[in-house]
């Protein structure tokens, strides 16, 4: 079948039956101008009465999830709305400064990703942008970060939502793919340097991060003076300094408010230490426990003029 459009982009309707088509106009190709979607019947097989004049070429389209806006995108870097059926263009407007290149909804709609790009002719050079957009109010939502790959276009080809809108993808002109987290910020929201090796060891759930930390140069088989740093992932606030004499081993319970820290095999003091934040009658000393094994433990409620709590475990041998 002929169509009357030179085709860019295409888009299934949430319904199955319906394709947007999205391309140059082919009455007005070689102009540098002129661009349409038009719609396909699949159930048919027959090109439907209504077409959408763009200014410029179609190179990007798709339809909300629930099949009532379809968005366009054109190389003159516009994204623009339209309500479904009436076919009637929306006021609002995305804008990028290179020619769109893909567009996606996100899942449920509330977001749309849009990926821009123009690439220098005949050398390996251009511009690139990834952007995803509040599709209600057409804000900015966030503007991902990439490296720019050194003597290589940065021009991004595609973009698409996953994991439950919760990543973006893209694709650029050079063949690396870029993957972030979302939402935003999509940068680092905390960074922390050590003079330590360090491991981590989420609580279940998340809501605490704890921080193994023991001298980078130690080569003492275990037995090297070590720090378990209790923090908010929120915001990295240092809840608790845990301070252990040898290497420790650390576990949490499974609703998270408690921590396990117990010494590897053959440390010269093998010992398990339970942490948790109410401190149990009768035992607020390193040794409470004894040999029983019914292990208590805290920290102090009292901070230092640091900020930091340091706990004081009841220990089981």
């Amino acid at each position: 079948m002929q169509l009357p459009v030179r085709v860019q982009a295409l888009a299934w309707h949430p319904d199955g039956r319906t394709l947007a088509v999205g391309g140059t106009d082919s009455a007005k190709a070689g102009t540098g101008a002129g661009g349409a979607v038009l719609f396909f019947d699949a159930s048919r097989a027959a090109v439907m009465p209504l077409t959408l004049p763009h200014g410029d070429t179609v190179s990007a389209v798709g339809f909300h999830p629930n099949g009532k806006t379809l968005a366009t995108g054109c190389r003159d870097g516009l994204v623009r709305f339209w309500n479904m059926p009436e076919a009637k263009l929306m006021p609002k407007l995305l804008r990028h400064a290179d020619p769109l290149t893909g567009l996606r909804f996100s899942a449920t709609g509330d977001m749309l990703a849009t990926s821009a790009g123009h690439h220098e002719p005949g050398v390996r050079a251009g511009t690139g942008t990834v952007r995803v957009w509040d599709t209600e109010t057409a804000t900015l939502l966030v503007a991902p970060h990439f490296d720019p790959a050194p003597g290589q276009s940065q021009k991004m080809h595609a973009v698409a939502f996953g994991a439950g809108d919760r990543k973006l993808a893209a694709v650029s002109e050079h063949g690396k793919a870029h993957l972030w987290e979302l939402p935003p910020p999509n940068r680092p929201r905390l960074d922390l340097t050590f003079d330590a090796w360090a491991d981590l060891f989420p609580s279940p759930g998340g809501h605490t991060l704890a921080l193994r930390l023991m001298p980078p140069l130690a080569r003492g088989f275990n037995n090297e003076p070590t720090t378990v740093a209790l923090l908010d992932p929120a915001d990295g606030t240092v809840r608790a300094i845990l301070p252990h004499p040898v290497v420790v081993r650390v576990v949490f319970s499974r609703d998270g408010r408690r921590l396990f820290t117990f010494t590897h095999a053959g440390a010269r003091e093998p010992r398990v230490r339970l942490w948790h934040d109410a401190p149990p009658a009768g035992c607020d000393g390193a040794h409470g426990a004894g040999a029983s094994g019914s292990a208590g433990s805290t920290r102090r409620r009292a901070g230092r003029g640091d900020g930091r709590r340091h706990g004081r475990p009841c220990v089981a041998r």
